[in-house]
């Protein structure tokens, strides 16, 4: 079984952006209002990463959406 890095950062990069979501509920964690702003500003900037990463996927999916069958 070979282990593909790309996978394994999705998945790092999957966790972690579920843990600060998590985290991101509640205002008052990790340091208050500054903590969730910047938590937030690095979440959409780990979803932008997640969709590049993904972009093979992504323009499958857009293509089958545009399909005269579907």
């Amino acid at each position: 079984m070979q282990i593909n890095i790309k996978n394994i950062a999705k998945i790092v990069l999957d966790a972690v952006m579920a843990l600060i979501f998590a985290i991101l509920f509640n205002k008052s964690a990790l340091g208050g209002m500054t903590f969730h702003e910047i938590a937030g500003l690095a979440v959409g900037a780990f979803i932008v990463f997640h969709m590049v990463l993904n972009r093979a996927w992504l323009k499958g999916v857009t293509k089958k959406l545009f399909y005269k069958k579907l």
